[in-house]
């Protein structure tokens, strides 16, 4: 699939980016991870215990800086334009406080990078 998927990307002019929240999981166990520094954000926590993660929500800065590498590999490989969204699914599982602190630090992560690429 991961194949098949670059071929597409890689034809693609446009590209669609949906960002869900800004809480992201740390991995925290040195014993988990046998090179670079800890902590390490993860894609994946559920097959170890709950204890070796931290929750943690990302900072405008973060969500930026995050956007401007993604955008500089699509551009990279020829894509043309991207499209940045943020999702409008509440994750009440977080609590309200807190789906709201991350849904604006996204909507000011994406405000601020859409700023800076304007700028340049």
């Amino acid at each position: 699939f991961e194949r098949i998927g670059n071929e597409c990307l890689k034809k693609s002019k446009v590209v669609f980016i949906t960002l869900g929240t800004s809480w992201v999981y740390t991995l925290n166990d040195p014993k988990i991870i046998q090179s670079g520094s800890l902590p390490k954000t993860v894609a994946n926590c559920h097959k170890f215990p709950a204890e070796y993660f931290s929750k943690v929500i990302q900072s405008v800065t973060e969500i930026e800086s995050s956007l401007e590498k993604i955008a500089s590999q699509l551009f990279s490989i020829g894509i043309e334009q991207i499209v940045v969204t943020v999702s409008p699914v509440r994750h009440i599982k977080d609590g309200i406080v807190e789906s709201s602190r991350s849904r604006a630090n996204l909507v000011a992560g994406v405000q601020s990078f859409i700023e800076k690429f304007n700028s340049k």
